[in-house]
């Protein structure tokens, strides 16, 4: 009798051990959402702020008034083009409003050797005093090349970007950066045959975006093939395709989608198969001198 108690009892403690080691294996294996969202969050912001900043350029060069007189407001900044030297300034004062939910200030000057236009002409970008938002940016590289015309009639583009900083500085003061670097493939496609831009135009994106997130956490974005970023001039957000996260941090499979095609103020990110809607922006944070 006294060994079938001990005999009872022993099965008893291995099936509590047991108990025991599978709540802490699924502790372990859980998945801390928020880290992920922050992270994928902050590649999105990059990717957002990087197609706003060339909407601007691209109206720019292409806007009738400014080609005409040589000053125009565009984006809510001012803006001038000068021939010699050949010189594309955009200033903003402090707290404009860009037309695409966000605020600016201070200048970007582009500039070429050999015009805004031919094939295979570099172009280049000089941030000044320069805030997104209540961020400031400091850009240690930042060029366009002209790729000429596609067989798709599209106008294409190699963007690089080197050592893009955006610092936030929360109510509390605490600082925190965003990092990235991109290389990307754009495309232009103009809706109608005028030489000046047209709202419905739209642009194309393919590459990545490597870079850290205000978290800490390293990520890589990388935009799928068949299913290449779309934003246009009339829309706020990325309208369509989908971007393949790698995080060194984060195991899990992570994916972000954009939109369908509408014009909304929402993405999909889809972790270990669980998603997850998030807004492109949320409310508009006022300015402080």
């Amino acid at each position: 009798m006294k060994f079938i108690a001990v005999k009872f009892f022993a099965i008893i403690l291995f099936a509590l051990s047991m108990v025991w080691l599978a709540s802490c294996r699924k502790e372990n294996t859980s998945i801390d959402y928020n880290v992920y969202i922050e992270t994928v969050g902050d590649y999105v912001e990059a990717q957002q702020m990087t197609d706003l900043l060339m909407k601007t350029y691209f109206k720019s060069i292409t806007d009738s008034l400014l080609l005409t007189d040589s000053t125009a407001k565009i984006d809510g900044a001012d803006v001038t083009l000068t021939s010699n030297p050949l010189l594309l300034k955009i200033v903003y004062p402090w707290c404009i409003p860009d037309g695409y939910g966000h605020k600016r200030m201070g200048s970007i000057e582009i500039s070429s050797e050999t015009g805004f236009y031919d094939s295979l002409s570099v172009i280049q970008f000089k941030f000044s005093g320069f805030y997104y938002d209540t961020d400031s940016v400091d850009v240690q590289g930042f060029s366009l090349t002209n790729l000429g015309k596609r067989g798709d009639n599209s106008d294409a583009y190699n963007l690089n970007i080197n050592n893009f900083y955006r610092q936030t500085v929360d109510t509390s003061g605490n600082i925190t950066f965003l990092k990235f670097e991109l290389q990307q493939e754009l495309k232009r496609f103009r809706t109608t045959p005028s030489p000046y831009y047209n709202l419905n135009d739209y642009f194309t994106a393919l590459g990545n975006v490597v870079g850290v997130a205000q978290n800490a956490k390293s990520f890589t974005s990388v935009i799928a093939d068949s299913a290449l970023l779309t934003y246009s001039l009339s829309c706020n957000y990325i309208t369509n395709g989908s971007v393949v996260m790698d995080m060194p941090d984060l195991t899990n499979n992570t994916a972000v989608n954009f939109n369908g095609g509408n014009c909304e103020n929402i993405y999909q990110i889809s972790i270990a198969g669980t998603l997850f809607n998030k807004a492109f922006d949320g409310e508009s944070i006022p300015c402080s001198k």
